[in-house]
């Protein structure tokens, strides 16, 4: 029976408690496996995320200094960083290669490749990661066999991995907008632009299966989207049979959209920038794209956005 101790990092973030939650309906304790999980949370992590921390049974760490933090014992390490904290990723990064981890799994975005600050630090990342996780630590054989110790030749004969996860747009965005949707009205500032929104419990749901059997997803860079793309026509169209009201799309400035929807929803001011540039990206036509990845990852599909607005039809209901 091999046993992980997986880490996940800031673990009070969406992403990363769904992965969480993920982990332990499916993950290696069903299997023939067994796994330890560590949640380490920020210090401003809510009495909610650390409610449901702790209704997982696992062990959570709050993280006092980001760059002095100890991975000693993590076999695999879950990187998941706040827009606010990305200066952090290299910190974390370096601090795992120190402690020896096996694998890590980095979350990055669907910009990872230059689009804005927030595209930059996470490509800055992900060159870091394969820089320092695609070398194999191996010494000669001679030297290997003066090693005086099990744990000092593991040292000696470090195999070390990493797979990055790009996401997309989440669905739960449509949350900022659920006022206007309970009155009829989308109010999205994308034109005639498209994306394939994807949820943040599909997100959790593949994370959890590449850290539960991440041998199979070894130096490997995926990105998931939803499985469809939507227009605000469309989604309007979608959210009025689902919803058994009627929606229309109204194109909106994001001016408008920033203080009347993301500003309630997103009070976090990187957090909303962030968004916004999505936004702008969609509306420009360069998020208009379908990820084949889901499939790849041992056959997991995404939930469709009828499903996700059946979840929480609730939140969207007049």
């Amino acid at each position: 029976m091999t046993k992980s101790n997986i880490f996940v990092l800031e673990a009070d973030r969406p992403t990363a408690l769904s992965t969480i939650r993920a982990l332990y309906s499916t993950g290696s304790h069903h299997s023939n496996r067994h796994m330890d999980v560590t949640a380490l949370v920020t210090e401003r992590a809510s009495k909610e995320a650390l409610a449901a921390l702790r209704g997982l049974s696992c062990k959570i760490v709050t993280i006092t200094d980001p760059r002095n933090v100890s991975f000693e014992g993590c076999t695999k390490l879950y990187i998941v960083a706040s827009p606010e904290r990305l200066d952090f990723l290299i910190p974390y990064i370096e601090a795992a290669k120190k402690a020896s981890v096996q694998f890590v799994l980095l979350q990055s975005v669907i910009i990872a490749d230059g689009r804005g600050e927030q595209g930059k630090k996470h490509l800055y990342a992900e060159n870091k990661l394969t820089e320092l996780f695609g070398k194999k630590a191996c010494l000669p054989l001679e030297e290997n066999a003066k090693a005086r110790s099990p744990k000092e030749h593991k040292k000696l004969h470090h195999h070390a991995w990493w797979c990055i996860l790009r996401v997309g747009v989440y669905s739960h965005y449509l949350f900022a907008f659920k006022d206007g949707i309970k009155r009829g009205v989308l109010e999205l500032p994308i034109g005639d632009g498209k994306f394939a929104p994807v949820s943040i419990e599909d997100i959790g749901c593949v994370s959890a299966n590449i850290l539960d059997k991440s041998e199979n997803y070894y130096s490997h860079v995926y990105t998931v989207t939803g499985s469809e793309l939507f227009s605000g026509k469309l989604l309007a169209s979608r959210l009025s049979a689902i919803l058994k009201h009627e929606v229309k799309y109204v194109p909106s400035e994001m001016a408008y959209v920033e203080e009347k929807c993301l500003k309630k929803y997103i009070p976090n001011d990187v957090i909303r920038t962030n968004v916004i540039t999505l936004f702008e990206l969609i509306k420009k036509g360069r998020l208009e794209y379908v990820s084949p990845h889901f499939t790849e990852i041992d056959g997991i599909t995404p939930r469709t956005l009828e499903q996700f607005i059946l979840d929480y039809k609730k939140e969207f209901s007049a």
